[in-house]
């Protein structure tokens, strides 16, 4: 494919939007039908091929990314179970 058949780039948050989207769809596949180790082993697959692809120093940057996502999902949990301590 040369200059003038490509497709324009893509932005950056409506990829992030699709990647969420499938990888979510594939999540709750994978939760319904019990297939949760199915569902690791591809992720971790991807994510150490991207790790090999840019270097060992990625996997910091990889973890990185993984507990700023744990401090998240802890931070929500945590509002939910507030929220629902509230008198109305």
């Amino acid at each position: 494919m040369d200059a003038a058949t490509s497709p324009p780039p893509v932005a950056k948050e409506d990829y992030e939007r699709r990647c969420f989207d499938q990888i979510g769809a594939l999540m709750q596949d994978a939760c319904r039908d019990g297939l949760e180790r199915m569902f690791v082993k591809a992720a971790t697959w991807y994510l150490a091929v991207i790790i090999a692809r840019h270097g060992n120093c990625a996997t910091a940057d990889v973890l990185r990314q993984l507990g700023v996502h744990l401090d998240h999902i802890e931070e929500i949990e945590r509002s939910r179970q507030t929220e629902g301590c509230k008198p109305h």
